[in-house]
């Protein structure tokens, strides 16, 4: 759950800022927003395949524990392109993805709730 607190053998850490899809390896992911990739690698220790768009005007999303990045750095892409796979990468109990958005620039720099921008998630649940 977005902003939810977290605690690891029994101590408080940073509040959790992405929401959680649990999803099958493989589960295509698709761009919320067109945009330009900024980064794209495939294996860091903590969040596994990492993906970062840059929608514009400050605005990114980031896609963790990816199996597979179809995109590169530089790479423009349209919404509702397919960009990774959903895995379990990183540090990870099961295949999820851990998507994040945030709005930065003229001294901000906000975590938002993906949920807010977005129809519900059931709807791309009930169209498979």
């Amino acid at each position: 759950v977005f902003g939810s607190q977290r605690v690891y053998n029994g101590e408080p850490r940073r509040p959790h800022y992405g929401v959680d899809v649990a999803r099958p390896t493989g589960t295509p992911v698709v761009a919320p927003a067109a945009g330009l990739v900024t980064l794209a690698e495939p294996d860091l220790y903590f969040s596994g395949g990492t993906l970062i768009i840059d929608h514009g005007h400050g605005l990114s999303s980031t896609f963790l524990h990816l199996h597979k990045l179809l995109v590169n750095v530089g790479d423009l892409i349209a919404q509702g392109d397919v960009v990774a796979e959903i895995g379990a990468t990183g540090r990870v109990t099961g295949a999820h993805l851990d998507w994040r958005m945030n709005w930065t620039g003229a001294g901000r720099n906000v975590r938002l709730d993906p949920q807010l921008l977005v129809p519900p998630m059931e709807q791309f649940a009930d169209a498979e």
